[in-house]
């Protein structure tokens, strides 16, 4: 009876990791879709912002003296993006008060209209007089300007042309829409893993419920769990239990990633920077995302701390199309692997169910969509777990072709196929090791064979990646005239300029 109790708990539990991380897999793929979207579509994106561009093209290569001399100007020019979108009362009432903060110094004029080139002249960058009146105080100021802001953001319907506006008048910035979208890909990234790292830490409490008492004695606090009135709230020990764990993995969360990592080591035995692609790279990742967060992209003396990056503090992070794609790489393997080997470790029984798992999920999720850049990592890191050496042959099989897809050419794996003794194996090993080593004139029959026995099915044929090459070659159809072919662009990654 016990024993039918701990598999029904191993069950409900593995079923959902698997789901979370099957979840986790279809988000990265869709941030990894809008990234390539952004990317092939960033001129129309940016064509939308008239007022960025100009700000990008005439305003930023200014000295920040020159741009405070032009403010009043560029105001006036900016407000009329919102002119006709809010009520006309609160945009006045928001230049006049623009106007009065920046005229403090003495104004230049700049039509932005204009196609003049914009170069600085030291003969503009000279002390303003003080004023004769005596000013508001910086905190008067900034109140007023605030509410100012207020009423006119208030008004917008556009979220697009709030931010711009914003931005724009406040700062002076360029706002790339792109860049805006990329940044938030980021932090959706860093989201969905630590959504799935939550996951994690609730089936493992879910199945140790001791280590939620653990914890309380080890860090020897005395702290009451519940008040007397929360508990008479709850319906059952079960419910009680349920909100336990629950303030477990949210205060986990808060913690940040050095407290994850002790946690896991400390309750699962999995070392989370042993997992990674680049525990260093991912580390950053997390930083980043909390700067776009919290400092619209600059550098905190915290992010300096964490990562030992040798910039400036104050200097603006952006994310690019392929900081983005290394992004969701890097979190992709952490993911999968963190899964995998917690699964594999708390419930011994489900090692095979894990590791066939993340073979098909690599296989649909990444391999078929050309996210090749994971592919090995998650590969080579998930063999370790194998029990049968079916799916210990397959992960073999695909690593292999990760690294070939990465470097482009059979160079880096050349001598590792090659030593690979396939003759005790299924024909579909044969075939493998042909198509990996690129030897068409061998792989042909020997595919031919595979088909003819059903090693290989017709839905294999005209999409196994593993096939990419052998299906563009033009003697592909004299032996398999019915069979469709992909495009070979299948053999790269969706877009190169991501890599």
């Amino acid at each position: 009876m016990a024993n039918e109790d701990t598999a029904l708990r191993h069950d409900a539990v593995y079923g959902r990791l698997r789901e979370s991380l099957l979840v986790f897999l279809e988000a990265m793929k869709a941030l990894r879709d809008l990234n390539a979207f952004a990317l092939a579509h960033e001129d129309s994106i940016e064509g939308e912002n008239a007022v960025d561009r100009f700000y990008r093209e005439r305003v930023m290569p200014l000295s920040a003296e020159r741009k405070r001399r032009v403010m009043p100007s560029l105001t006036r020019w900016t407000l009329a993006v919102v002119r006709g979108r809010v009520p006309e009362e609160r945009v006045r009432k928001l230049e006049r008060i623009l106007q009065e903060q920046s005229g403090r110094e003495s104004e230049e004029s700049f039509d932005p209209t204009t196609k003049e080139d914009v170069h600085d002249d030291p003969a503009h960058d000279v002390p303003a007089e003080s004023p004769s009146e005596s000013p508001k105080s910086p905190a008067d100021r900034s109140s007023e300007l605030s509410a100012a802001f207020h009423d006119v953001i208030s008004a917008l319907e556009d979220p697009h042309a709030a931010g711009d506006f914003m931005r724009t008048v406040t700062e002076g910035v360029h706002v790339e829409r792109a860049g805006l979208l990329r940044s938030s890909l980021i932090t959706s990234a860093v989201t969905a893993i630590e959504v799935l790292l939550a996951t994690v830490a609730t089936q493992f409490y879910r199945l140790h419920n001791d280590a939620l008492a653990a914890r309380k004695v080890r860090e020897g606090t005395s702290d009451k769990e519940f008040s007397f009135e929360e508990l008479k709230s709850y319906g059952n020990i079960q419910e009680a239990i349920d909100a336990l764990i629950e303030r477990r993995v949210d205060a986990l969360l808060r913690e940040g990633i050095d407290e994850w990592v002790r946690w896991f080591e400390r309750n699962t035995g999995v070392k989370l920077p042993d997992l990674a692609l680049d525990w260093a790279a991912t580390i950053e990742v997390f930083q980043r995302r909390h700067l776009f967060v919290h400092t619209a992209g600059q550098v905190t003396s915290q992010y300096l701390r964490v990562t030992g990056a040798g910039i400036k503090q104050g200097t603006t992070l952006t994310a690019d199309a392929k900081y983005v794609s290394r992004a969701c790489d890097l979190l992709t393997v952490v993911g999968v692997a963190v899964v995998a080997h917690t699964a594999a470790k708390l419930m011994k029984d489900r090692a095979g169910d894990v590791t066939n798992d993340v073979s098909a999920f690599v296989y649909r999720q990444l391999m078929l969509n050309n996210f090749w850049s994971c592919v090995e990592p998650i590969c080579r890191g998930t063999i370790s777990l194998c029990a049968e050496d079916v799916t210990r042959q397959i992960l073999r099989v695909n690593s292999w072709l990760g690294r070939k897809r990465v470097a482009g050419n059979i160079d880096e794996i050349r001598s590792e196929v090659q030593s690979w003794d396939t003759t005790a194996l299924s024909p579909r090993y044969r075939v493998a090791k042909l198509a990996l080593l690129d030897d068409f004139e061998a792989l042909l029959p020997a595919l031919k064979h595979a088909v003819d026995r059903g090693d290989v099915d017709d839905e294999e044929l005209r999409t196994w990646p593993l096939l990419a090459e052998v299906r563009a070659q033009p003697t592909f159809k004299d032996f398999f005239p019915d069979a469709g072919t992909k495009a070979a662009s299948e053999v790269r990654n969706t877009d190169t300029r991501l890599n």
